[in-house]
């Protein structure tokens, strides 16, 4: 059996003093409550033009996501942008013996060059990005322990620390809402039942992220585009971008519609499936799917194809 001791220790600060915050990525009624009220928001009421563009892609990507699903993701994104130097901020489980960079296949695997998990050291306070990267993918929503959620209740005084994980109650819970079309859609998701125990959880929840979306530096003119791949509300104004994932077979059927030199070169069901040692009709399948996702396009009196964007 584990057992562990978690304290507060006060840091004494003079009674006149008073803390500011600009542009802070954690809460500030938390801070107040540290600091007895004396916490003076200075953010900027507006948001700072950005110089290069944060783009949120609606799906969920957690701890328990395949390698392979998080790899299709990741591959149809580079595939639609043409960044040739990404970094990657993700979950542990995927960095780990480079598993997701491998399962990506070349030449996507070549223009990944910087990849850390959520809450490495390099995740929340380095530079080093912008030196090595065009675009920077944050690919999933990080999420935190009981113990962490525990210990920031206790810095800030909270005696919801007090509660075991079973008085929190992590569970699923259901929600209802109308969509603008006028469709009822239900919702399931996680939380602590618990008010204090879930805000606390949001709250490092959100600080993580905001701090991997800001190793792009997209407010600075030598910052570059963030891709953010999470379903959290960020409170940021970030265009959504439909993003499908590319899998292995449409990969394969891609490759079929560039020439060795990586010119795009028109392709025929026919030609494709003798290629790849597959059916015509699963080959159409493949072509369809991805001209869905706006990356083929027919062309011609006799269903050529060809591909509508470039990596």
């Amino acid at each position: 059996m584990k057992r562990s001791l978690s304290g507060r220790l006060n840091a004494t600060l003079p009674q006149s003093a008073t803390i500011w915050i600009n542009n802070s990525t954690t809460d500030v009624r938390d801070l107040a409550a540290i600091s007895r009220d004396r916490v003076v928001d200075r953010t900027l009421s507006g948001p700072i033009k950005r110089q290069h563009p944060i783009l949120q892609i609606p799906t969920d990507v957690n701890r328990g996501t395949s390698v392979a699903k998080a790899a299709a993701l990741l591959r149809g994104l580079l595939y639609d942008h043409g960044h040739r130097r990404v970094g990657v901020i993700t979950h542990k489980p995927l960095v780990d013996d480079d598993r997701l960079v491998r399962a990506l296949g070349q030449p996507y695997a070549a223009r990944v060059k910087m990849v850390e998990y959520f809450g490495g050291g390099a995740s929340r306070g380095s530079n080093e990005w912008i030196n090595k990267c065009d675009a920077i993918v944050v690919l999933g929503t990080p999420r935190v322990s009981p113990s962490d959620v525990r210990g920031h209740l206790i810095a800030i005084g909270s005696l919801a620390a007090r509660l075991s994980e079973d008085q929190a109650d992590w569970t699923l819970d259901y929600w209802s809402g109308v969509t603008e079309s006028g469709r009822r859609v239900t919702v399931r998701t996680p939380h602590y039942r618990n008010h204090d125990w879930h805000r606390a959880y949001c709250a490092l929840v959100l600080s993580e992220l905001r701090q991997a979306i800001g190793r792009a530096r997209s407010v600075l003119s030598e910052g570059m585009p963030a891709y953010v791949v999470t379903t959290e509300n960020v409170g940021e104004t970030l265009s959504d971008l439909p993003c499908a994932p590319l899998t292995d077979a449409q990969y394969e059927v891609l490759g079929c519609l560039y020439s060795r030199r990586g010119r795009r070169i028109v392709g025929k069901a026919p030609e494709i499936a003798k290629k790849l040692c597959v059916s015509p009709t699963r080959v159409r399948i493949l072509l369809s799917e991805l001209a869905e996702t706006g990356r083929t396009r027919k062309v011609g009196d006799r269903s050529g194809w060809l591909a509508a964007t470039r990596e």
